[in-house]
């Protein structure tokens, strides 16, 4: 591309530049997570206002020339680290995550210089699940990575780095969470190896560290399941609610968006569950899954950006007719809000007819398959296709 000969007005640059973000994901729909954190268009149009204050400042001249940098900059760092129970310690603004790494590191590298001054090939030691910035950081400075392994938990292996810690040791690094898998590395057993050795640690928390210290005080968790999982534990973690002899009438809707109309209708029937044992499920599953063609496997729900499953659960026969009336009467009042496909698991017997538009295109074809492999129709349990 060639510098144009001509000039262009304000019109013409702002439509050149709104062109350009075609093919950009839309961070305001939330589906930059780690990326862009989008609170509302209030809060935008204060940081717009904020950043025009200071757009013609520069860093260099922080404390003398733009005094109010530093100011700011020293209050910033002074509320965070009373914030997160650190008062008076040093710190800095950055530009952003691998700009706060590559400081972090050389925090090390200038440590060990005053501390271990015979060392001539610093050597960091992290997991493999570590941020990409650290290599960054170790090419800058000359750092050898010593990158260990992660457990089957995908968290840092706490032995492996320990083994991993020689002569030219200058740090080691965790995450809370990491970048890879959103696990929080068993910061404190790593903490106490760079204390045994008096050794530099570097929390990588970008994420976590304004999140973490405070989600437990927002009150009593019902369930803590935040984390890794083995496939056959989680196909049991919700046993305790499943249990043997207990009656279970369940529905589902999928939904594009979420409104307050529909939101209404939730609160109203939350505030009349028959039992205490039922419960409304609203999940999120946008995000990739929309972004596998629907064609490609036999789930055909790709444009929902969430599903609601309606788990009803009563102990004695006599609640029948409440229950299930209960279920259909909130299934009813949602269903002008959904899309036409749903949670296959969690449909009863007699939905049996939605198993065409839930399955869409895909149908016919799934129907062909069922009469080639299974023509007498052995694997009936819950809802199937009929050959």
């Amino acid at each position: 591309m060639k510098l144009p000969t001509e000039g262009k007005t304000r019109a013409d640059v702002m439509a050149s530049l709104e062109r350009s973000m075609a093919g950009d994901l839309a961070w305001d729909e939330g589906r930059t997570f780690s990326l862009v954190y989008g609170v509302g268009a209030e809060h935008l149009r204060l940081l717009q206002e904020a950043y025009s204050l200071f757009m013609a400042t520069n860093g260099l001249g922080a404390g003398r020339i733009f005094k109010s940098l530093s100011t700011l900059e020293g209050e910033l760092v002074s509320m965070s680290a009373e914030l997160l129970g650190g008062a008076d310690c040093p710190g800095n603004v950055t530009s952003g995550g691998s700009e706060s790494i590559i400081l972090g590191v050389r925090a090390a590298q200038e440590r060990a210089r005053a501390e271990r001054p015979q060392i001539t090939r610093p050597e960091l030691v992290l997991p493999a699940s570590a941020h990409p910035a650290f290599d960054k950081a170790a090419h800058i400075f000359g750092i050898r990575n010593v990158r260990t392994p992660i457990t089957k938990d995908y968290v840092a292996d706490v032995q492996a780095m320990a083994d991993a810690v020689n002569e030219n040791t200058i740090g080691l690094v965790a995450s809370a969470p990491n970048y890879p898998f959103g696990t929080i590395d068993p910061v404190t057993a790593i903490a106490e190896i760079a204390r045994r050795h008096a050794l530099h640690l570097h929390v990588d928390a970008c994420v976590g560290g304004f999140a973490l210290p405070f989600l437990r005080k927002l009150g009593q968790p019902i369930a803590d399941v935040i984390g890794l999982h083995p496939f056959t534990g989680w196909q049991q973690a919700f046993d305790p609610l499943l249990t043997p002899g207990a009656r279970n009438y369940w529905k589902s809707h999928d939904f594009r968006e979420l409104d307050d109309a529909l939101f209404a209708q939730v609160v109203h029937f939350a505030g009349r569950l028959p039992t205490p044992e039922c419960e409304i499920f609203i999940a999120n599953i946008g995000g990739a899954v929309g972004r596998v063609p629907v064609e490609a496997t036999a789930f055909a729900g790709r444009a929902a950006n969430f599903v609601m499953n309606v788990h009803t659960r009563w102990q004695e026969a006599r609640d029948d007719a409440r229950c299930i009336g209960w279920a259909r009467e909130f299934y009813a009042a949602t269903r002008p809000f959904a899309s036409s496909t749903a949670y296959v698991n969690f449909l009863p017997e007699e939905d049996g007819e939605r198993l065409s538009s839930i399955y869409g295109s895909n149908y016919a074809r799934l129907r062909a398959i069922k009469a080639k492999y299974d023509p007498e129709n052995v694997f009936r349990v819950n809802q199937n296709i009929k050959p």
